[in-house]
């Protein structure tokens, strides 16, 4: 027993060094919504397995039972941010020093406490698993009902979706199930008897220069006519798949009035009804502003994105959604990288290239290879500008000074220039941000709080050009939200101010940060936003709605954009 009782203080010093190590390599579990007071509670219940520790010296199981209680707790608290596949290792790790504990101790004691301290023992370990897996669910399980979709069977392709779709290009990109030689059909009636378009598939990996061949193939159509319904399908090896079949519409060519639909984060899987619920409303395209899936990936892994990426392609909720419209997508920090990620992430290169090689996007502004993905396009006389808030972006610890930056040096510039371009040349132009603006400056905060003095540059900037035609939409908070304006001016002249409008979780708990706003923040799940542009020629009217899965209203607000005579 002498060396049962020195394994289990062996395992329990092991224990706590093991945890220690891993968080330091890792990071601690810490979950978003959580406002990071869990961080602090590992810590603690840390500290008293360590306690639980000495007190074994001294007094066998008082110490074991103490280290069993903190211990087991410390694995339902990182179900936070783990799946069940860490924390039930995790929660068998510091359940076995009080169990060895007690087999030394036993030989020593009346069967009756034996059999009181056993069952106590293993009630908690019991407990601590159920509770681990209820804590991880809870935050990355359904929020609703899923989809009544039901899977396609198996074809030649095993997802399509289209994007970068102009008034008379667009881009499609389907994965094969097999090798093959892959080309687009593109018709404008589903039954592909009129072909308007023939269009041979490129390697995506060459495509986005990864270095290695790839399973997904690239087509580019031009050609095409403005604000027109086409469909398309795959043909591999001269057989036109029917099962994987997609639609997009073109822009309109000059003013235009459009719906597009926008939203934010997502579980990793997710079939939520919600998708059903944006496609039903046919809006001309619909923008995800990242934590498209929470994967959390920490590391340089192509083949880990990749496999997320063919996991949320091919959720029927989701891939029914994506076949019926155009998507543009920009990440957040869960689809990018760990929670909070910045551009020191590990997972930086591998989140870049494979961006490239599976979304069919806009033309990137920094160019091919490991760089942000900030891009934009116009609809009619709105002009889209999508920012990469994470892979240019400093460590949000770092002190808010001059140096310490959201988008980078040269997203910055090229942010201002758009925005003169909106102010020219289009009625409204649509910022997008994949984090709150509107909140109070926050040492260490991961929305633009934490970024103040480069929020108050672009502010300042906005304020001296006079561009007063922003619209922001914004991700990241699980709420709908929307500020007229009021709450969004960070100037120093005080004439900066613009409508903001947040819409999210697709499929996660709903949360609140920053604000005030105007009309509202209504945290919750199975949300999404509606953008209406009323557009005659003369004026532009924009109407702003969100919706649940449902379709029911939470909020909603209207506004008319500034139209300059030289462009109408």
């Amino acid at each position: 027993m002498r060396w049962t009782r020195a394994t289990a203080r062996a395992v329990g010093i092991v224990s706590v060094f093991g945890f220690f190590w891993w968080r330091i390599d890792q990071g601690v579990p810490a979950n978003g919504e959580l406002g990071h007071w869990e961080v602090l509670v590992q810590f603690v219940l840390l500290g008293g397995v360590v306690v639980g520790n000495f007190l074994s010296w001294r007094w066998e199981m008082l110490g074991a039972t103490v280290m069993a209680v903190f211990g087991l707790s410390l694995t339902v608290v990182v179900a936070n941010d783990h799946d069940p596949t860490t924390t039930i290792p995790l929660a068998l790790l510091f359940f076995a020093s009080p169990f060895l504990h007690w087999l030394a101790w036993q030989r020593h004691h009346a069967v009756w406490k034996i059999a009181v301290l056993g069952v106590a023992l293993f009630a908690m370990l019991a407990a601590s698993t159920v509770f681990s897996v209820e804590t991880f669910e809870s935050f990355y399980g359904p929020t609703h009902p899923d989809t009544e979709l039901v899977a396609l069977p198996p074809s030649a392709t095993t997802w399509v979706w289209s994007g970068a779709v102009t008034t008379t290009t667009a881009e499609v990109r389907a994965q094969l199930a097999a090798p093959g030689t892959a080309r687009l059909v593109v018709s404008t009636d589903d039954a592909f008897t009129d072909r308007v378009a023939t269009v041979a598939g490129v390697d995506a990996g060459t495509v986005a220069m990864t270095g290695e061949p790839s399973t997904v193939r690239v087509f580019d159509v031009d050609g095409l006519d403005p604000d027109t319904t086409y469909h398309y399908a795959v043909e591999v090896d001269g057989s036109l798949d029917t099962v994987r079949t997609g639609r997009f519409r073109t822009f309109p060519d000059g003013p235009a009035s459009f719906t597009m639909a926008f939203g934010s984060c997502a579980r990793l899987g997710s079939d939520a009804a919600v998708f059903d619920q944006i496609r039903a409303q046919d809006p001309l395209f619909y923008l995800n502003l990242g934590d498209w899936y929470y994967a959390d990936i920490g590391e340089d892994d192509r083949a880990r994105f990749r496999e997320v990426y063919d996991e949320t392609l091919t959720r029927p909720a989701q891939a029914g959604l994506y076949r019926a419209v155009s998507t543009v997508y920009v990440w957040d920090d869960h689809d990018y990288g760990p929670n909070d990620a910045d551009a020191t992430s590990d997972a930086r290169p591998a989140a870049q290239m494979v961006y490239r090689e599976y979304v069919p996007h806009h033309p990137l502004a920094a160019g091919d290879g490991e760089r942000p993905i900030y891009q934009s396009f116009a609809v009619g006389r709105v002009l889209f500008v999508l920012l990469d808030g994470r892979s240019a972006r400093s460590p949000d610890s770092v002190p808010d000074t001059a140096a310490k930056t959201m988008l980078g040096d040269e997203q910055q510039a090229w942010l201002e220039q758009q925005l003169l371009r909106g102010r020219d040349d289009y009625a409204l132009t649509v910022v997008t941000t994949n984090v709150p603006w509107i909140a109070e400056p926050e040492v260490g905060a991961d929305h633009w709080g934490g970024f103040a003095t480069e929020r108050a540059e672009i502010a300042d900037f906005i304020a001296a050009n006079d561009v007063d035609n922003v619209l922001l939409l914004a991700g990241d908070a699980h709420m709908v939200a929307i500020d007229d304006g009021t709450h969004s001016d960070y100037s120093a002249e005080g004439d900066a101010g613009f409508p903001v409008f947040h819409a999210s979780a697709l499929d996660r708990p709903g949360s609140f940060k920053g604000g005030p706003y105007s009309e509202g923040a209504y945290p919750g799940f199975g949300q999404f936003g509606l953008v209406h542009v009323d557009d005659d020629g003369t004026t532009l009217r924009v109407s702003l709605q969100g919706l649940d899965w449902e379709g029911d209203q939470i909020v909603a607000y209207e506004f008319t954009a500034p139209v300059q005579q030289d462009q109408r």
